[in-house]
């Protein structure tokens, strides 16, 4: 199973900026997909096409920062780690 997080790139003490975190179905649990396949998919059907390197997303196109950030959000798609 893998599921998909967002880093967002914020100036350090930047107020109210957000927290690196994987993204949320609607219980509030991670959204999870049984491929990789299914998370890029996912990912396109969000907007996130460009492909960074290895399974590092991003938006294409303009992007405009907001206050305090100094780059677009990274999204990682991540394999779940289970403890036997």
């Amino acid at each position: 199973m893998y599921y998909i997080k967002i880093f967002y790139f914020y100036y350090q003490d930047t107020f109210n900026s957000p927290i690196d975190a994987p993204i949320l179905d609607d219980n509030g649990k991670r959204r999870m997909f049984r491929t990789i396949d299914d998370a890029k998919q996912y990912l396109e059907k969000i907007g996130i096409t460009r492909n960074i390197k290895g399974q590092q997303y991003t938006s294409d196109g303009i992007y405009y920062l907001e206050h305090g950030e100094y780059s677009r959000p990274t999204y990682k798609i991540r394999k779940e780690r289970v403890n036997k």
